[in-house]
């Protein structure tokens, strides 16, 4: 399933700045899954995952940066499992 959530085009700073608080949402879903009762496997785990995020978002950054042009962006949700 696709979600259009913008209709038009966002200019390379709008991306980058909407991306950015994205990156922020995710780490933050993650550092707040942590907590005292989660093996140190687990805890390992959400840190690996969060620099995998920052990684992610740093690369998608730097193209954007070598990039002068605007951009269209998608959501693609994918339901996994048994319904809820």
């Amino acid at each position: 399933m696709k979600i259009k959530l913008h209709d038009g085009l966002l200019t390379r700073n709008e991306t980058r700045s909407l991306l950015n608080d994205f990156k922020q949402v995710l780490i933050k879903l993650h550092e707040d899954r942590v907590n005292q009762e989660d093996s140190e496997e687990d805890v390992k785990m959400r840190e690996q995952k969060i620099k995998a995020i920052q990684n992610d978002f740093f690369n998608i950054n730097q193209h954007l940066y070598t990039q002068n042009c605007s951009c269209e962006l998608e959501i693609k949700i994918t339901p996994y499992g048994e319904p809820q």
